[in-house]
């Protein structure tokens, strides 16, 4: 290692310029942790993190390459290296120290000291920036000049939401955000040409050695005059088919109190209407113009929306009439797409625990008509199969009957219908209404299934969360084995679950949900959680039957059937967050959380296999496969993945990012968690869930991950780790403790786990 760092430091000198330093450390001193980062990151040159032991090396690969010709293999090469060589610019140097102290003194030091300092050591500098911030102000007194009463009456009815508040340590981005405030306030109440530039600001330090300063905010009235003008929308126009060679002579047509330009509209007029958010009459609402726009995009059937605005004849001198032209371009009505594939994987059947590697190909046919009816009504029609060979990995034979086929039709409307009424609330006016049709069929070496769902559901917007509700999902799912060992198997097995797994059977589905997303640019943070709240099959056939035979008590264990199949019937429940956030410009830390419960009940004794919980696998707890670990502590001594679902599932997983070189990311994570049954099953001993005990059968794993960030998509690979193993007997089950090498697994996937 140090015949390595001699080198490469002589191959890096030799490249340098005379009174050239390459600049291998910047720090902030002296400062105080709250400000560290964000003094640090006003660096106009920062020094980026090293690669140990290779920084130098690929250095001076780089100024060698750097000096060769420039064509793409050495371009190529030099961006491999992942290195960009940072030379000391003493301007920048000075630029830097100057911008900590203003953002020092916008953030209430008003007496500053910034100095900076450089050393040197053979052809390397380092940078530090000692800070002396002072004592931080606070805001004594808020005063406003606001000479137009209209304004200062606004202005005073919101100012709860202030952002500038007295006893508040001083902050200039705070006065900024008040001045946008108060913009957005008189937007919404008719002051069409309001800005936040008629706003500015006086600070007075006459009690700064107080640790004190007053704030006055003045409102300039426009030009010469005494008062801001009032604007009110007058005619509103609609142009439904416009494209750039439009002109405005067309003929128009009113409806209702509005007025649409040409002919044979592309959307019905009452769709465009029902989206709209202001009025003939209103008082400008700049918030309402802004919704509007987005309504229209969520039609998801224009390319261009634009709106604008002509000024009219005043009604009083300080009241004015407001017209606008809305412009609506259409995108193309109809589009159809092919989608082909070649893929090869490997499975362990879930019950005969045998080995298959599929050699196939896949494709689907989809149409989609963006404006059915022409009330923006979105249709897709999709036809898709696949077929596979399949060989046997350990016995080599071959056959070629595995094939799936599917053909699905789906129905999105512009607004939420309940059976035959359209409502026209206030909160649903961002609905959209689902109908979907599918039938699916499949067939391999084990069995043949067909599965026919119908679905209605629809979701809306309100102010905070996305809510998703399904009154009515219906599925038929019908099964024939084929495979002589399963059905053997099936007969001979007392395991209800695997029994039901494979019977013909029906699921009426009642959910909702909802979704509420968030951000907090000051951070950078992201946040994501999907609730959902509930999850309910079979009650009302199950109530239909128990009322038909006379008020049974609901105690009673009978197992009803509709034409003699039988039905399902649970209670779901489960809740998924995430959160992300920006750490520096090369890391972020990540976070994930799960939690969910599902209950059979009344004609069933278990849950049906598609509703089941399991864990592990590329996106869950990485250091085992998928299906690989629970429920509980239960050891799975037939090695069927099938056995490993539960009706209960905790999980959560936190891990680093952070840059390698070039494209090249990593992460290191931990992950933990389990899935338990309700009950304690003789087939599935330890699976059941106990309160005192739940968290000694967590299995737990870390590990460290590879993503390759192509811009358009990330392909990911985790290394994960075995940390606790809950399948082991009590006292050996930190696995970690025997670790060896063949322990790790490795998982692929396209994109963040959460």
């Amino acid at each position: 290692m140090t015949i390595l760092l001699i080198l490469s430091s002589c191959s890096v000198k030799k490249y340098l310029n005379e009174n050239q330093y390459l600049l291998r450390k910047t720090k902030v001193a002296n400062a105080e942790s709250a400000l560290q980062y964000e003094l640090s990151e006003l660096m106009k040159q920062k020094v980026r993190k090293k690669l140990i032991g290779i920084d130098l090396p690929l250095t001076g690969l780089y100024l060698h390459l750097d000096r060769k010709k420039n064509n793409w293999y050495n371009r190529t090469l030099k961006n491999l290296t992942g290195v960009h060589p940072l030379f000391l610019d003493s301007t920048l140097t000075y630029e830097s120290a100057a911008q900590m102290f203003d953002y020092l003194v916008n953030k209430g030091y008003f007496r500053p000291r910034v100095e900076y300092r450089v050393y040197f050591r053979k052809f390397k500098a380092s940078t530090y920036y000692y800070i002396y911030a002072g004592k931080r102000m606070k805001i004594d007194q808020v005063n406003y000049y606001i000479p137009d009463r209209k304004i200062d009456s606004l202005v005073s009815l919101h100012r709860s939401q202030s952002f500038i508040r007295s006893g508040d340590f001083y902050d200039s981005e705070n006065l900024t955000a008040e001045r946008e405030r108060i913009a957005k306030v008189l937007n919404d109440y008719g002051y069409f040409k309001f800005s936040k530039y008629f706003i500015y600001y006086e600070v007075d330090t006459s009690s700064i050695r107080e640790e004190k300063v007053n704030i006055n905010l003045f409102i300039n009235n426009p030009g010469d005059t005494s008062a801001h003008k009032l604007y009110i929308f007058n005619r509103i126009n609609f142009n439904p088919n416009y494209n750039i060679f439009d002109t405005l002579n067309k003929d128009t047509l009113k409806i209702k109190d509005y007025y649409f330009l040409g002919k044979d509209y592309y959307v019905r007029p009452e769709i465009i209407l029902s989206r709209l958010e202001f009025r003939p009459g209103d008082a400008f609402n700049m918030s309402k113009v802004k919704e509007s726009i987005i309504n229209y995009n969520d039609l998801e059937i224009y390319k261009f929306i634009d709106i604008d605005f002509f000024e009219k004849k005043d009604i009083y001198s300080d009241t004015s009439l407001l017209d606008c032209l809305i412009k609506l371009t259409p995108m193309e009505k109809q589009s159809y797409s092919l989608e082909v594939e070649a893929n090869t994987t490997e499975e362990t059947k879930n019950i005969t625990a045998e080995h298959y590697r599929y050699f196939g190909v896949s494709g689907s046919l989809n149409y989609r008509n963006r404006n059915l009816f022409r009330r923006a009504v979105l249709w897709n029609v999709r036809f898709g199969g696949a077929v596979d060979i399949q060989a046997n990995v350990f016995e080599g034979k071959q056959s070629s009957n595995n094939y799936q086929f599917e053909l699905s039709t789906s129905f999105s409307f512009p607004e939420a219908y309940f059976f035959a009424k359209t409502y026209t609330d206030r909160i649903f006016t961002t609905s959209r209404t689902f109908l979907s049709l599918s039938q699916y069929f499949e067939r391999n070496i084990d069995y043949e299934r067909s599965s026919l769902n119908f679905s209605y559901s629809y979701s809306y917007k309100s102010p905070d969360f996305q809510h998703f509700l399904t009154p009515i999902e219906i599925g038929r799912i019908k099964t024939e084995i084929l495979n002589p060992r399963l059905i053997t198997l099936l007969d001979s097995t007392e395991d209800e679950l695997l029994k039901n797994a494979y019977e013909t059977h029906l699921i009426n589905t009642f959910r909702y949900g909802l979704v509420y997303k968030g951000q907090d640019p000051k951070y950078s943070a992201i946040w994501r959680i999907k609730v959902n709240l509930i999850e309910t099959a079979g009650n009302l056939p199950r109530m239909l039957f128990v009322l038909a035979e006379g008020n049974k008590s609901a105690s009673d264990t009978t197992v009803y059937e509709i034409f003699k199949v039988p039905f399902y019937q649970y209670l779901k429940s489960d809740v998924d967050a995430s959160y992300s956030q920006k750490l520096t410009d090369w890391s972020s830390i990540a976070g994930h959380i799960f939690a969910g419960v599902g209950v059979p009940f009344g004609n069933s004794e278990i849950l049906p296999f598609e509703k089941r919980y399991f864990i592990g696998g590329a996106n869950s707890i990485r250091a085992w496969p998928l299906r690989g670990i629970g429920p509980g502590e239960y050891k799975n001594p037939s090695g069927i993945p099938f056995l490993r679902t539960g009706e209960i599932k905790l999980e959560a997983n936190i891990e680093y990012r952070f840059d390698l070189v070039g494209m090249l990311k990593a992460a290191v994570f931990l992950d933990a968690g389990n899935i338990w049954t309700l009950r304690q099953e003789d087939s599935r001993p330890g699976g059941a869930f106990h309160l005192n005990q739940f968290y000694r059968q967590l299995a737990a794993g870390t590990g460290l991950g590879l993503r390759y960030d192509f811009s358009y998509f990330i392909l990911r690979t985790d290394f994960g780790i075995p940390l606790h193993d809950p399948s082991k007997d009590a006292g050996s089950r930190w696995v970690i403790r025997d670790f060896k090498f063949r322990d790790i697994q490795f998982n692929l996937g396209i994109g963040y786990p959460f």
